[in-house]
């Protein structure tokens, strides 16, 4: 989250970028970081066997969290008083959600098997 936040605010402050441009390509830094703790630190149990088709898996997840994270961003910001910087909290909590238990459910959990939350 600090990543995604913190590169969306950079791109859109500093560079200039329009803040819908500057929340995609952090969002996309960010699911790269998300990956990478996902496979080694987070879940400790893999439905797939073939890491090629996870990773696929992961990033169609991650497109629709991008696509989501893109509608509710611009809704927040044209429907609401709220700044893009301040939009983004409640973005980036629905999203980050969304992403965590569709990932959770279907390439991180063993079918059969108890879940834990």
């Amino acid at each position: 989250m600090a990543l995604d936040y913190g590169l969306m605010i950079f791109f859109t402050e500093v560079w200039g970028w329009h803040y819908l441009v500057s929340a995609s390509v952090s969002f996309l830094a960010g699911m790269l970081l998300i990956y990478v703790a996902s496979v080694t630190l987070i879940f400790d149990k893999r439905r797939l066997t073939s890491p090629s088709l996870e990773l696929a898996g992961f990033v169609a997840i991650g497109f629709i969290g991008l696509l989501l994270n893109g509608m509710l961003l611009w809704g927040f910001t044209a429907f609401t008083p709220l700044n893009y910087q301040l939009a983004k909290l409640p973005t980036a909590g629905f999203v980050f959600l969304f992403n965590y238990f569709a990932r959770r459910q279907l390439l991180f959990t063993v079918p059969g098997e108890p879940q834990s939350p």
